[in-house]
């Protein structure tokens, strides 16, 4: 599988890379960089998940740092949560996610949302069928509070998707 996220934007967003290794590398050296430490990313993918979602359980903590490593690296490995149905429901949700709006944002963009739309997914808590709507306010609000730069009419389109999908 091909990998869905933006290296540098994945690396800086989860400061995964305190000693600048990556500082001034091409885009291809960047991504084996990912892969070679992809048991370390993946480690810290879990204690960001353990530190930002306290209450989530261990199993959905792990799951969020397999699926999201997965998706930055194109490799699967790390806490045998292969078999878990929220992750592979989750994961089904953001190819879709992903699909619809790929050529819509930039790969920065599409990183962070990326990101935020697993942890909506895996993270927290499955939202009542009259919550679909603060669901998708709030992941509108994620996209419209990351420090990328979306257009209004990126967000409208992000929110009509949003919709469709949840």
């Amino acid at each position: 599988m091909p990998k869905l996220l933006d290296s540098k934007t994945f690396i800086q967003f989860f400061e995964l890379d305190g000693k600048k290794e990556t500082d001034g590398l091409s885009a291809r050296a960047t991504d084996k960089w990912l892969m070679w430490k992809q048991p370390d990313i993946t480690e810290s993918l879990l204690k960001w998940a353990e530190d930002s979602y306290p209450s989530a359980s261990h199993l959905d903590h792990c799951s969020f740092a397999g699926l999201v490593a997965y998706f930055a690296t194109g490799g699967y490995g790390g806490y045998g949560t292969v078999n878990v149905q929220k992750e592979r429901f989750a994961e089904q949700k953001a190819y879709g996610f992903y699909n619809h709006l790929y050529d819509k944002l930039s790969a920065e963009d599409m990183t962070i949302a990326m990101i935020w739309f697993v942890a909506s997914h895996i993270l927290q808590k499955a939202p009542m069928e009259d919550e679909k709507l603060e669901k998708i306010k709030r992941a509108i609000r994620l996209l419209e509070d990351s420090k990328s730069s979306f257009k209004s009419k990126q967000i409208a389109e992000a929110r009509k998707i949003l919709e469709e999908v949840f």
